[in-house]
């Protein structure tokens, strides 16, 4: 989503709009304090993922 323009905010709210209505996770799972509905990894996944992005480490695939 990053390479596409949108705005992370935007794009951990969409998970999380996600998450709440197709996701299942396990008991053990830690869940974020913030997208309350998404999986801590996933959400720290996808900031990851925006920080590689911006900081030109990564980029558009061809």
């Amino acid at each position: 989503m990053a390479a596409a323009g949108v705005d992370m905010d935007d794009a951990l709210a969409i998970a999380d709009l996600y998450a709440k209505f197709k996701s299942h996770f396990g008991p053990d799972e830690k869940m974020d304090e913030v997208y309350t509905h998404s999986a801590k990894r996933d959400i720290n996944d996808i900031r990851r993922g925006y920080e590689l992005y911006n900081s030109g480490r990564i980029g558009k695939s061809s």
